[in-house]
C-alpha cells in the first residue's frame, strides 16, 4: 500500500525530469500555438513599443498542468480506475475548487489590466517614494495580498510586478543595486504572503473543515493572529536590514 501511495510522486519525477531534457522540452514547445489576442492589436508597453501581450501563446502540450493531468490519468489507470471513474474524480474537484480557480483567474486577469495600462508602474512610483524605508514594509504588500484573495500565489502575481519596480526605481541609489533590491523585494513579497496565509479566510475555512470544527474560524484566528503580526514584524526587519550592509551578505 505504501509503495502504491508513492506512485503519483513518482510519477511526476519521471515524467517532468523526462520534460525537462532539453530535447524533448523543444520538442514540447514546437507544439505551442500562437495567435493575435482580439482588440490589442494597438496595446504598447511603458517604451511605447508593442506589448508582448499582443500575441498568446497556447502550450497546451508544454504547460506542467497538463503534464500533471497526464500524470493524474496514468495513476488512475495504475489503481485500476476506469476513465469515467477517472474524470469523475476531476470534475467532483472541479466543482470544490470553482471558487478557488475564479479567485485565481480574476487575479490573474487583473494583474494584466493594471499591467498594461500603467497602473503596476504608477504605484510602483508611489512607492519608491519612501526611498531606502520601503524595504522595511515590503513584506506587507504579499501579507495582504494572500489575506485578501487567499492565495500566495495570486499576491505574486499581483504585486511581483510592482514590488520589482520598486527595486528598479530605488536600487540605483541603495547598497545592493538594482537586481539585488529587485530580486530582495519580489522574495519579501511571497515571504510576506506565506505569513498571511495562516490567515486567509479561505485558508481558514479548510482548516476548520478538515478536522470537524466548521464554523469555528473566528476561534482559529484569535489564536493564530498575534504569531502571524509577530511573524509578519520579524520578516519586514530582515528585509530592511537585508537592503543594508548589516546583512546584505545574505543575498546571492
Amino acid at each position: 500500500r505504501i509503495a502504491m501511495a508513492l506512485v503519483p510522486y513518482v510519477l511526476v519525477i519521471v515524467v517532468f525530469g523526462i520534460a525537462s531534457i532539453p530535447a524533448v522540452k523543444r520538442a514540447l514547445g514546437s507544439t505551442d500555438v500562437v495567435f493575435a489576442w482580439p482588440g490589442l492589436s494597438e496595446l504598447l508597453n511603458t517604451a511605447g513599443e508593442p506589448a508582448s501581450h499582443q500575441n498568446y501563446t497556447f502550450a497546451w502540450a508544454s504547460t506542467p498542468g497538463i503534464l500533471l493531468a497526464f500524470v493524474a490519468i496514468v495513476t488512475g489507470l495504475i489503481y485500476r480506475m476506469n476513465l469515467g471513474q477517472i474524470f469523475g474524480v476531476l470534475w467532483t474537484n472541479v466543482k470544490k475548487m470553482r471558487f478557488a480557480m475564479l479567485t485565481i483567474g480574476s487575479v490573474v486577469a487583473l494583474a494584466y489590466v493594471m499591467g498594461d495600462s500603467g497602473q503596476t508602474l504608477a504605484l510602483g512610483l508611489f512607492f519608491a517614494g519612501a526611498g531606502a524605508l520601503y524595504p522595511f514594509v515590503a513584506p506587507v504588500l504579499g501579507w495582504l495580498g494572500t489575506y485578501v484573495t487567499g492565495s500566495d500565489t495570486s499576491a505574486n502575481i499581483l504585486f511581483s510586478s510592482l514590488q520589482s519596480g520598486v527595486g528598479a526605481e530605488i536600487g540605483p541609489g541603495s547598497h545592493l543595486g538594482t537586481e539585488s533590491m529587485r530580486a530582495l523585494l519580489v522574495g519579501s513579497n511571497a515571504a510576506g504572503g506565506v505569513v498571511g496565509k495562516m490567515i486567509s479566510p479561505q485558508s481558514l475555512t479548510i482548516a476548520a473543515t478538515s478536522i470537524g470544527i466548521a464554523g469555528a474560524e473566528s476561534t482559529i484566528l484569535r489564536k493564530i493572529i498575534g504569531w502571524s503580526f509577530i511573524l509578519l514584524a520579524l520578516l519586514c526587519l530582515l528585509s530592511g536590514l537585508m537592503s543594508t550592509p548589516v546583512l546584505s551578505w545574505l543575498l546571492p
